[in-house]
């Protein structure tokens, strides 16, 4: 609960009831028209009546904006009132006054249900009966009526007591008593008037968490449903429905079923899926976290690569600028496999689009800084792989570029590289063929032309575990490499 300026340090005199400043709260926290919020203006007025009569503290609460929680508009005080300080502008969440929200959600009364606020009450435990305040057909505001929670209402509340199932009324729970308690969800059995016949302990535990204290047994569904009215029944046997919510902190998926044997019945499973949303909702944070360091290490990438870039315009020898660009390509490869990843959000990267962007950097270097016009033609088949291999191909794919375009295109202005992706069992295959010169395989290991190459070959062995073979005449070459891609797209 968060309070709306320092109304929780206004020391409020106990004796006097009293309505706050309805409007301002209403236009700052609530989508209410001006007409809804003087209907409630002239609701608040009779609170001070209803909490003199009752002896108990009565407060008006309204959806805010979100949709998520609410906040107190209004309240007025009893004499033997339990707070001590005036909580007008309080926002209340779902966690700590479930019922409120219900009330508001589905317009159904909410009695006897447990809360926790800013009272003198020991635990600031407190128990709240809830009335919707409904105007021209939806529910604008709900009216909260508290009084303390007793040592009664605690033994009541942590109590879950057996009740032997009617089977004599009922001979439709011989088949299912068994099996509902040996299930961990929330079972819960109607009959055709919709009033519990049944319910196992854990139907009993998750409403004593949601902040029932009365037993839920033998009582009209309706008034403590979470998902509001019931949306099976005659007229549609056998049928179903489902609801996923969240109330009081956790997550829920309600199954509603209906089907008649000799009477029409309901069965109503509650299943508690907290952690599976915990866990969802954490991986789609580790997702943004991922993303985030991902576009932050390409940010960094990409500075290193200007700086060097700065250096190598400045530089007078030609060899020591080719030095550098095979640098900078190195860099700019890697930093192609982070962009994909920032932009898509996942951990697996698409080779075709990370060939497509890695060339796309090559080509624009290389005609920025030689004559040769160069062609590059990307193709092949959707393959994935893991963030780690991404940048090793992409180390490799660079190298045997560089190569093409240091030995292939002697003595011409123009040459044609296609980039190849096929998708094989088991192991996929990338292909570079260009239409240069060619060489001798066998005389490639010399120092000056072989670096690029031990380079591409070291990594496919050791750290992609494929195979490279190389093929070279007059009319081109072709290097082709292996490396284990990912199956069905998913890691």
């Amino acid at each position: 609960m968060t309070i709306e300026g320092n109304f929780l340090k206004e020391k409020r005199d106990k004796h006097i009831a009293f309505c706050e400043d309805i409007d301002s709260i209403c236009r700052k926290h609530t989508i209410l028209d001006e007409s809804d919020i003087a209907f409630i203006h002239k609701t608040a007025e009779a609170l001070v009546h209803t909490a003199r009569k009752l002896g108990r503290d009565c407060f008006i609460n309204c959806v805010r904006a979100s949709g998520n929680d609410t906040v107190t508009v209004a309240g007025a005080y009893a004499p033997n009132s339990l707070y001590n300080y005036t909580t007008i502008g309080a926002i209340i969440s779902d966690d700590d006054e479930p019922a409120v929200l219900r009330t508001f959600r589905y317009g159904l009364v909410s009695r006897d249900t447990h809360a926790m606020s800013y009272t003198t009450t020991e635990g600031n435990n407190i128990i709240q009966d809830c009335y919707p305040i409904k105007r021209n057909g939806k529910v604008i505001g709900v009216i909260v009526i508290e009084r303390d929670m007793t040592k009664e209402d605690l033994e009541t509340w942590k109590k879950v007591v057996y009740h032997e199932p009617d089977i004599s009324s009922y001979p439709v729970l011989d088949n299912l008593v068994k099996l509902a308690e040996c299930v961990n969800d929330g079972i819960i059995i109607l009959n055709q008037n919709k009033s519990v016949i049944f319910r196992n302990d854990r139907a009993q535990k998750i409403y004593q968490g949601y902040g029932y204290i009365q037993d839920i047994y033998d009582k009209d569904y309706d008034d403590f449903s979470f998902h509001g009215p019931i949306h099976v029944g005659p007229g549609i046997e056998n049928s179903e429905n489902h609801t996923e919510l969240r109330c009081a902190g956790n997550h829920f998926e309600i199954g509603e079923y209906c089907y008649f044997d000799r009477e029409y019945y309901y069965v109503i499973v509650i299943k508690d899926v907290t952690q599976e949303k915990e866990k969802e909702e954490n991986l789609i944070h580790k997702s943004v976290v991922v993303r985030e360091t991902h576009h932050r290490v390409k940010n960094n990438l990409q500075t290193v690569y200007n700086l060097l870039d700065m250096q190598r315009r400045r530089l007078p020898e030609e060899r020591m600028k080719l030095a550098l660009s095979e640098a900078m390509n190195r860099i700019a490869s890697i930093a192609s496999a982070y962009e994909l990843l920032s932009q898509e959000g996942a951990e697996i990267i698409n080779i075709l689009d990370l060939l497509k962007k890695i060339t796309a950097d090559f080509k624009r270097l290389v005609n920025s800084s030689s004559d040769i016009e160069l062609h590059i033609e990307v193709k092949g088949d959707n393959v994935f792989v893991t963030m780690d291999d991404a940048t090793d191909i992409a180390l490799v794919v660079n190298e045997l570029l560089q190569n093409t375009f240091k030995h292939a295109f002697n003595n011409r202005g123009f040459g044609r590289v296609g980039v190849t992706v096929l998708k094989r069992p088991l192991y996929s295959e990338l292909i570079v063929s260009d239409d240069g010169e060619g060489f001798d395989c066998d005389k490639a290991d010399r120092a000056d032309e072989g670096f690029g190459r031990r380079i591409a070959e070291n990594i496919v062995k050791q750290k992609l575990k494929g195979q490279i073979l190389y093929l070279s005449d007059s009319t081109g070459t072709s290097v082709v490499f292996t490396f284990r891609c990912i199956e069905n797209n998913t890691i």
